[in-house]
């Protein structure tokens, strides 16, 4: 059977020439497709891309925002940390003006200071010496009580009837010529003793206040026997010491010498026995033991 369907080789010579153009198109139209969907798939892969990097954009953009807060924030503290720094700054000078203020101070006050432990240490020095001395009088003192008794006073009143003794502050310690002088012009002694009115007390006195008035330091001294006391006085000479002087006198129509001044050694222990301070022919120089001293007590 015969087949009458044309072919290509037995087609017309036009329909040949027709049919390159459309292979072209269609190598063309298939590139382009291709192309196209090469484009498409590079394109969804930016969006994709263009996406995520939209979102992490986004993600930044809130890390941003909240980084603009925290700066902020932190520019806030940083002004208000400023502002305390400035006052801060305000204090510390305020603080340096107050510690140069207290560092002159400081320098006045070591200078004062220094001025004050210099006086210290000299009031130190005579505090000591005073010490020294006070050490000394207190042996002194001891050895005095030890001597002569349990009672060495300076302006005090003798707690006795009728020992109202008078100090001068001028009086003075004499010589024993000098005491002697005044001893035997002072006429305490012709003062007659009557008994429980004018005794060895008021003669003490007398002679104490008398010896005074006439610038000679005098004391008013008890002496204490077994069963009675005895009043008398006691003079510090400079050149013979301590004595003691009695000048008690007589009573009415009692023979004796005219000058009754006597002098004694007082010692705790031993006897009280009175001499006449100015012997005189025809009697006897002692005038006799009144007993053992017991305590002895001094007023100066």
């Amino acid at each position: 059977m015969r087949n009458n369907q044309p072919t290509i080789s037995n087609l017309p010579t036009y329909n040949k020439k027709l049919w390159i153009p459309i292979i072209i198109l269609s190598i063309i139209v298939i590139f382009l497709v291709i192309f196209s969907l090469t484009k498409t798939n590079e394109l969804t892969s930016t969006q994709d891309t263009l996406l995520i990097t939209q979102s992490q954009l986004s993600i930044t953009n809130t890390k941003l925002v909240d980084t603009e807060i925290k700066l902020t924030t932190t520019s806030n503290q940083l002004s208000d940390t400023q502002e305390q720094l400035s006052d801060t700054q305000e204090q510390l000078s305020d603080t340096q003006e107050q510690l140069t203020a207290t560092e002159i101070q400081l320098t006045s006050v070591k200078s004062q200071l220094a001025i004050t432990s210099n006086q210290l240490s000299d009031m130190q020095e005579q505090l000591t010496s005073v010490q020294r001395q006070l050490t000394s009088t207190q042996a002194e003192l001891t050895l005095y009580k030890a001597t002569w008794g349990s009672v060495v006073a300076s302006d005090i009143i003798p707690p006795f009837q009728d020992a109202d003794i008078v100090n001068q502050s001028e009086a003075t310690d004499q010589t024993w010529v000098q005491l002697q002088n005044f001893i035997i012009s002072d006429k305490t002694d012709q003062n007659t003793y009557v008994p429980n009115v004018y005794t060895c007390g008021e003669y003490a006195r007398d002679v104490h206040n008398n010896a005074e008035a006439a610038g000679i330091r005098s004391a008013y001294v008890i002496i204490e026997f077994s069963d009675d006391w005895h009043a008398c006085n006691a003079f510090k000479t400079t050149d013979r010491g301590l004595v003691f002087i009695d000048c008690t006198g007589l009573m009415a129509g009692q023979e004796g010498p005219s000058n009754r001044d006597k002098i004694v050694s007082v010692k705790l222990g031993n006897h009280y026995i009175t001499n006449s301070l100015f012997s005189q022919p025809g009697w006897l120089l002692t005038w006799g033991d009144m007993g053992t001293i017991l305590d002895v007590q001094v007023y100066w």
